[in-house]
């Protein structure tokens, strides 16, 4: 369905605008068609403390059907940090069937380790 758009005319009383009706049916619609393309996914946040040491892993169970997993964001120290592009603050982030897998590089970590990491999982319900 496409959107349905509803007129609010230029003034109160403006007899080109949708009636009362007919709006709130329209927006009804318009709710009813979000909700059932985004209604059903959800968000899971995991948190915990990336390893002391450069090159290690540190993994953060999901407890999720990985078929139902959408998208995962990793914050590191409260700090949006893309992969590999910030010197010192390297690190990849793997998704397997269990676990988000945080590894550091080795050498290019150093201002990462041991500090907080947030991972929120988009999945489907």
């Amino acid at each position: 369905m496409a959107q349905k758009t509803i007129n609010l005319g230029t003034s109160l009383g403006d007899p080109s605008a949708t009636p009362c009706r007919d709006a709130l049916s329209d927006f009804q619609d318009n709710f009813t068609e979000l909700y059932a393309r985004f209604g059903s996914l959800l968000v899971k946040k995991l948190t915990g403390v990336l390893s002391s040491v450069q090159g290690n892993h540190t993994d953060f169970t999901h407890g999720l059907s990985i078929t139902k997993i959408k998208s995962f964001t990793v914050i590191v120290d409260n700090a949006y940090v893309p992969n590999n592009e910030i010197t010192d603050c390297k690190y990849y982030a793997l998704l397997t069937s269990t676990v988000v897998r945080i590894v550091t590089v080795s050498s290019e970590s150093s201002l990462i380790v041991s500090k907080n990491a947030i991972i929120y999982i988009t999945y489907e319900n």
